[in-house]
């Protein structure tokens, strides 16, 4: 009858809302959840390279098992404040580093102040630091402050300005200075130019005259004025200024004229020169021909010669 019925219709609908998938896995928390590397580790070197590298990042690194003693370290990108750079570099494990990439990343003048400070300061070879956001002022306090021996440093593309080239200048531990893109003047190319101690200098790119330089260091063997402004009148000043240890120079995309060409030309130091990167496509056949008399073939020149001949 009826209540058979009705006991029909409830089995029905307990077996229509009966579930027989299994049950779904309990989701992991997230603190329990596996964290993704933002670094590699081989060969004693790290890498993490635009990976996002950040704070959090630097207690995971020193806590690797992985972890050994490092002579390469490429953070290039990374976002890291002074105090994780401080803890970062003060591990043992990198007291001998060697190379240190960590350009284009957030450090600041406070970053660029833990490095020079740093224990791995002095056994550094390589530092790469441009665009990491560093000011003039900021510069000049770190090149003061650096504890370098001999390192090849790469600063360019911010603000270095005259103040920081000015500082850089005064360091006595960099061997090899690339500023390109550094908004450095005719004060901080002169400074540079003068009395640093470097052996090579890279003033690409950057709006410099060379009033009042009267002579060049005698450590600098190498020096590149690719893609700078210079007139007329500074290659004739650089033509007359002494230039006792100077070996190779580069004036590629720098606008030649007759007496400019002419001043390099009857220079005291073009013939102590081992190679030479030079174009003058808008100079007279004579100069050029005078030139390249002067020249020789026993040396190296580039293959803007083709604007020479």
């Amino acid at each position: 009858g009826r209540g058979r019925t009705l006991m029909l219709l409830v089995a029905l609908l307990a077996l229509a809302c009966h579930d027989e998938s299994p049950p779904r896995p309990a989701a992991v928390p997230a603190e329990e959840a596996p964290v993704m590397k933002t670094y590699t580790i081989r060969d004693s070197q790290i890498n993490a390279r635009n990976s996002g590298f950040s704070d959090p990042d630097v207690d995971r690194l020193l806590a690797d098992p992985e972890l050994v003693t490092v002579t390469g370290m490429d953070l290039t990108g990374a976002q890291l404040s002074p105090e994780a750079l401080t803890q970062l570099l003060a591990d043992p494990r990198l007291a001998g580093m060697q190379r240190l990439f960590i350009g284009s990343s957030s450090i600041g003048d406070a970053g660029l102040l833990v490095i020079g400070q740093a224990p791995p300061a002095p056994a550094l070879q390589e530092l790469h630091v441009p665009d990491v956001g560093a000011s003039p002022e900021g510069i000049a306090a770190f090149a003061a402050a650096a504890g370098f021996d001999g390192v090849a440093l790469l600063i360019g593309h911010q603000t270095i300005g005259d103040a920081g080239a000015i500082g850089l200048a005064a360091s006595t531990g960099i061997a090899k200075l690339d500023l390109e893109s550094g908004q450095i003047g005719t004060a901080g190319a002169v400074a540079l130019l003068s009395t640093s101690t470097a052996h090579r200098l890279s003033l690409r790119d950057n709006p410099i005259h060379l009033d009042g330089l009267q002579a060049l260091s005698p450590t600098l063997s190498s020096v590149s004025f690719k893609m700078t402004p210079l007139t007329e009148a500074d290659l004739m000043t650089l033509g007359a200024a002494a230039a006792p240890g100077l070996t190779e120079l580069n004036f590629e995309q720098v606008a030649f004229t007759d007496a400019g060409l002419e001043a390099v030309r009857s220079s005291s130091w073009l013939t102590q020169l081992e190679a030479v990167s030079i174009g003058a496509k808008k100079t007279s056949p004579e100069a050029r021909r005078a030139f390249l008399s002067t020249w020789g073939d026993a040396r190296w020149i580039s293959i803007y010669r083709k604007d020479l001949e």
